[in-house]
């Protein structure tokens, strides 16, 4: 079997981030600017009428970004399933219910160990409990969530009580 398309694409929909990470490949900040409205609407439509089957929206934090919702209607009405890559620190409830009505298969979170490591890692106090917040949420929604960790010198002693933590 061969495949005309890739199966699966990871998109950066936007460099914006709210978090300021030690590790980030892309160096996110607030005023970074990105993409036009219908530069994006043009990637998304090219994508829609693709072979490609999965699509994971990432960033920056791609909540961020306006037009994510839309985006996300497109590439839905064309059958593709989607992963939101996120920080989750801004999925409140009303969010993860949105998140679950526009039918995203799946969420990846990063939580980079228990509270002191995870906000030393991403930069910003109070990151921590918003983010498992989020997984809250999501999961009252029935949301698939995957847990992404960035083990460090500063969490791997912390591993196992962190795997407690999130059973």
């Amino acid at each position: 079997m061969t495949l005309s398309a890739p199966f699966r694409v990871t998109w950066d929909l936007t460099m914006r981030c709210n978090l300021d990470c030690r590790h980030c490949y892309n160096s996110s900040r607030l005023e970074v600017e990105g993409l036009s409205s219908s530069h994006l609407h043009t990637i998304a439509e090219k994508l829609s009428n693709s072979g490609v089957f999965f699509v994971s929206l990432s960033g920056g934090e791609p909540l961020m970004e306006p037009e994510i919702w839309n985006i996300v209607q497109k590439l839905k009405k064309r059958g593709k399933s989607i992963q939101l890559i996120t920080n989750g620190t801004l999925i409140t409830e009303r969010v993860a219910r949105k998140i679950k009505d526009y039918g995203i298969n799946s969420i990846q979170i990063s939580i980079d160990g228990l509270k002191e490591p995870h906000e030393y890692q991403r930069g910003v106090r109070g990151c921590f409990d918003k983010t498992v917040c989020a997984v809250q949420y999501l999961l009252k929604e029935n949301v698939p969530v995957v847990v992404n960790t960035l083990i460090t010198q500063r969490n791997y002693q912390e591993i196992p009580d962190f795997v407690d933590f999130l059973m």
